[in-house]
């Protein structure tokens, strides 16, 4: 959502996750490393454009701006509940 390229080290999502598959997760960098951090939520880009949409009310604000939200992350992770977008991921 702030644009950029990161290079993320999460050996779990490594192991699980295909190729194409999108996902929203909070990130912490240190050092030279960035890993996941919180919950990680899957997600298709379209429903993400919706999910932006619904969270900005319709306006046209920027998505880096809607990141800093304090409250995006939660209220994301919550939609993504009641979506049922959660109910495949497994924590081990």
């Amino acid at each position: 959502m702030r644009g950029g390229v990161i290079s993320l080290l999460d050996e779990g999502l490594e192991q699980s996750a295909r190729f194409d598959d999108v996902f929203a997760m909070r990130i912490a960098p240190i050092e030279e490393f960035v890993m996941t951090c919180g919950a990680i939520v899957p997600i298709s880009f379209e429903i993400f454009e919706e999910m932006t949409k619904f969270f900005s009310e319709g306006t046209s604000a920027e998505l880096a701006a809607l990141a800093d939200h304090r409250r995006f992350a939660a209220a994301l992770y919550e939609l993504a509940i009641e979506l049922g977008l959660m109910d495949l991921v497994t924590y081990r």
